[in-house]
């Protein structure tokens, strides 16, 4: 898609929180990371900021990330990876994983980092989703490591993050995109792309994508498929980013109603490789339920039964860790209702 083709790199690259973005600069002119809060809703751009901060101090680097996997004990440690720093994502390990997760942090950060020679930085993802009691832990590894690491949390819920962690925290807030924000972001890949623009389709891909907002980052919150359909040529082919090439498959073995034991071994494989590369499940679940909405090979039915389901399959995950049990029980009732 081609968001994710021009996703920005650089704050230069950024086209709003214009605000947000020249405290960013000002402080990268420093080339020091302190220990900092990005908080703000979902979809309003905290992950992309927090990478064009670092990209301002250590180059376009800090963008080539790598998945690594590490076994601790009993527990499978997850985690993205630079030469100049590691990002984790706490929601997907449950209360006593995270002890382990605090020991192998321990140990990342007990040394330099040896390709830099300098401190080690830790992006944490959702960081609105852990515990108190992680977080003591955690202020009491930010005092002792002054010297050797970083620490950078994203956040959509700034009261779930305690005060004294708060307190030795840099805070930055993201804001919800202006829709002049949305149109220049717009305005900006259909010239990228030579695709002829159009203000009242702009208006009312703006208007179909508030619905989606709370699932995915900025660049679902406009919906950009419509995108390839601003212009004239009705033979210009939808754009597939390659993440979602390997998910697409799945909902085309949905649509077809026929599941066979490759079929469903083909779709267990998917959704594992996605895992260990740390995708998040909840997001596989959202694309696959938001692109089931938009089929047109579903009635308006059968569309009902799945915003229910949805639901059920989130009040779950919210009360266990077994995220791929789940997707599974979600995908496999679809097929259901779609044979029913």
């Amino acid at each position: 898609m081609y968001c994710h083709k021009h996703k920005p790199y650089k704050l230069n690259d950024i086209l709003y929180n214009n605000s947000l973005k020249n405290q960013l600069k000002n402080l990268s002119s420093r080339k020091e990371v302190p220990n900092m809060l990005i908080n703000g809703v979902s979809g309003s751009g905290k992950r992309t900021f927090c990478y064009a901060f670092l990209n301002e101090i250590y180059g376009d680097e800090v963008h080539n990330l790598n998945s690594t996997k590490i076994q601790e004990g009993t527990t499978i440690i997850k985690y993205l990876h630079s030469i100049h720093h590691i990002e984790i994502d706490l929601s997907i390990y449950n209360t006593t994983e995270r002890n382990i997760v605090i020991n192998f942090i321990k140990d990342y950060i007990s040394t330099y980092n040896i390709n830099t020679n300098s401190y080690k930085i830790i992006v944490f993802l959702n960081a609105d989703k852990i515990s108190i009691k992680f977080y003591h832990m955690l202020r009491r590894l930010i005092e002792k490591t002054m010297n050797t690491a970083r620490y950078i949390f994203i956040s959509r819920n700034l009261s779930s993050i305690p005060q004294p962690i708060q307190s030795r925290l840099l805070t930055f807030k993201t804001k919800v995109l202006k829709k002049e924000e949305c149109y220049s972001v717009i305005k900006d890949i259909c010239n990228k792309e030579d695709i002829p623009i159009n203000t009242k389709e702009i208006d009312i891909i703006l208007k179909n994508s508030i619905n989606i907002k709370k699932y995915y980052d900025l660049y679902h919150i406009i919906n950009f498929t419509q995108l390839a359909y601003l212009g004239e040529n009705k033979d210009f082919k939808e754009p597939v980013h390659k993440d979602h090439e390997e998910l697409n498959k799945i909902i085309k073995i949905i649509t077809s109603k026929v599941i066979t034991e490759p079929k469903m071994l083909n779709i267990r494989e998917i959704i594992a490789s996605k895992y260990k590369e740390c995708c998040p499940i909840k997001n596989i679940l959202y694309y696959i339920h938001e692109r089931l909405l938009d089929s047109k090979k579903i009635s308006d039915e059968i569309k009902y039964s799945l915003v229910y389901l949805i639901a059920d399959i989130e009040h779950k995950m919210k009360q266990g860790d077994k995220e791929l049990i789940y997707i599974e029980q979600y995908i496999f009732t679809v097929i259901h209702l779609l044979n029913s």
